[in-house]
């Protein structure tokens, strides 16, 4: 098992335990951004569960056998960081998850790149196939939302 995957897992929790323990949670903070299309609770836990199962699997997976779907969970992270850092920013109000961001997903996921990548050797283009795959979870639940806006 590589430890930069186990770190990005142990980050996820982390990151969980932020946004969803904090007084009114993301899913707060979220409805009063996005009132009307901001997923409910029920929609919440299913894209964490997916979130979850992607993040843990290659924990539990010959994951250098599929070396860009493993490495797209830094991407993932990488792209929900920074969504919750620039959600922070354009509202000015704290996103939960912010902190576990910049201070847990940015840093695992920037180590699990330069680790894996080269020990696996990816070249350049996987690694950016990896990381674009990763953009491409976060943009899931995001691609909901504005399909509900469209109703």
């Amino acid at each position: 098992m590589e430890p930069a995957f186990l770190a990005m897992a142990i980050a996820s929790g982390l990151h969980a335990v932020e946004e969803y323990l904090y007084p009114g949670g993301f899913l707060s903070w979220l409805h009063s951004v996005f009132p009307r299309t901001a997923p409910g609770s029920v929609g919440a836990i299913i894209f964490n569960g997916v979130f979850f199962c992607l993040v843990l699997s290659p924990l539990f997976s010959n994951a250098q056998r599929t070396p860009i779907f493993s490495l797209s969970i830094a991407g993932l992270l990488l792209a929900n960081g920074a969504l919750h850092v620039i959600g922070t920013l354009v509202t000015r109000r704290y996103s939960p998850g912010t902190v576990t961001s910049v201070f847990c997903y940015l840093p695992t996921s920037v180590y699990s790149l330069l680790t894996v990548a080269p020990k696996w050797h990816m070249g350049v283009p996987q690694v950016i196939g990896a990381i674009s795959l990763g953009v491409l979870w976060q943009l899931l639940p995001l691609g909901v939302m504005a399909r509900r806006s469209w109703r």
